[in-house]
């Protein structure tokens, strides 16, 4: 006996696609993607999302707040698209008292296009449009009930014993306390980027160390990768891998390569033990560095 495979409709086009997927073949290949672009570059969070989406050339839904940023710098609320065609605060999504859904451009290198046309101006969205951030596309939908969400829900992480092993570079052995996750102290952290762009200070528990512009970006997306990860399992919150600090670093060489993560890695370490805050980052094998600390916002008096 033959059986039929369950169907359900594109989300754009309404073209029959298969139960398990939101957009047909036609309708994702439309969207930009850059040579070598995965899926793993392509992340969001919405603490309180609408019923309003992004949808990327996975079919892959990222719900929209309010007031979504976007851009390549990770943030503890938005959508995160890492590649170097966007910028690191590109554009925004928000929804005005009206209930219209607006896109802005925030001064980006590379534009932002509604459809064909290059915004100048804030734009309002359509249903099932496509925007193209850089060299990314994605559609908008303002209503996504009818799509598979198919987001990986953070209460469902696995954590594997084999999976909790720490590693270093090979020169940097691990610590004997670092083969456990109690205790992570909470460090009130604030970060202020130099007026003229480029390096600042890292201030924690009201210590305070100068970076230089690569040193700020790593350390300012572990902290926001910790703090996005607020409700994650200890064992697996704040990992930043190392593909994605990488991409997002701004670098002296052309070609960066995980060489020189270690060799920016191994810098910042010692500049915080130089400060007497201890060896705050940490490595994992698979699951790339984070900091061995909960930065806390400082209350104001």
């Amino acid at each position: 006996m033959e059986y039929a495979l369950a169907m359900r409709n594109c989300g754009i086009c309404s073209a029959s696609v298969s139960d398990e997927a939101n957009l047909c073949t036609k309708c994702a290949d439309a969207l930009s993607k850059p040579p070598g672009f995965c899926a793993e570059q392509l992340l969001s969070t919405a603490l309180k999302p609408t019923e309003a989406a992004l949808v990327d050339c996975w079919g892959r839904v990222h719900f929209l707040e309010e007031m979504t940023p976007i851009g390549r710098r990770p943030v503890a609320r938005g959508t995160a698209i890492l590649e170097a065609s966007v910028s690191r605060n590109h554009a925004e999504i928000s929804r005005d008292e009206s209930g219209t859904w607006i896109l802005r451009d925030t001064g980006s290198s590379n534009g932002t296009k509604l459809g064909d046309k290059v915004l100048t101006e804030p734009t309002p969205l359509t249903d099932a449009c496509m925007l193209t951030f850089g060299g990314v596309g994605l559609y908008f939908l303002p209503d996504v009930s009818g799509l598979i969400s198919n987001q990986v829900v953070a209460s469902t992480v696995t954590v594997r014993p084999e999976d909790l092993q720490l590693t270093t570079p090979e020169d940097e052995p691990v610590l004997p306390e670092e083969a456990t996750f109690a205790g992570f102290p909470k460090i009130e952290t604030q970060m202020f980027r130099s007026s003229a762009g480029g390096s600042g200070l890292l201030d924690m528990n009201g210590i305070r160390v100068q970076l230089t512009s690569s040193q700020f970006e790593l350390v300012e997306l572990l902290v926001a990768q910790m703090r996005a990860d607020a409700g994650l399992p200890i064992e697996v919150r704040g990992f930043v891998p190392s593909a994605t600090l990488v991409s997002s670093v701004t670098w002296d060489s052309p070609y960066p390569t995980d060489n020189h993560l270690k060799q920016l890695i191994r810098r910042v370490r010692k500049m915080l033990e130089s400060a007497e805050l201890g060896n705050l980052i940490e490595s994992r094998r698979g699951f790339g560095y984070r900091l061995r600390c909960l930065p806390i916002e400082v209350a104001e008096s």
